[in-house]
């Protein structure tokens, strides 16, 4: 009987398909793993007292803001960066009283921590 298995590494995954029956296994292909999918403890302690009560992925806490906020944000990819964008009632959105940094970013997992934490300031301003 043939299965595929897994070997996890350090930001990366080998598929193998292993044949119980002659014990062999042949290599499929690698698979790079998003390094942070889970925020950390600071975001998610800044996203609770928000009112945020759910799973801790970004996927996740960013849909949440949108049902409760009612901001609609996303990562893109531009040329060999990732960008990323905060919408809502017909206006794109950065933080008022907050210095706002570039939203370029090289990875996409920087990419998700910084459109996170621009979520966080504009929701809080709104809150003040």
């Amino acid at each position: 009987m043939k299965e595929v298995i897994e070997f996890k590494g350090d930001g990366y995954s080998d598929l193998y398909e292993f044949d119980s029956e002659t014990n062999e296994r042949i290599f499929i292909k690698k698979i790079k793993k998003m390094t942070r999918d889970v925020i950390t403890s600071e975001e998610l302690m800044s996203v609770r007292q928000l009112g945020y009560g759910d799973n801790i992925t970004y996927c996740k806490v960013f849909d949440w803001f949108r049902r409760q906020w009612g901001y609609t944000s996303w990562v893109e990819k531009t040329g060999k960066e990732y960008n990323f964008k905060i919408y809502a009632r017909g206006v794109y959105h950065t933080p008022m009283y907050s210095p706002s940094k570039s939203s370029y970013c090289k990875t996409y997992e920087e990419a998700q921590v910084k459109l996170l934490s621009e979520l966080i300031k504009i929701v809080e301003e709104i809150e003040k």
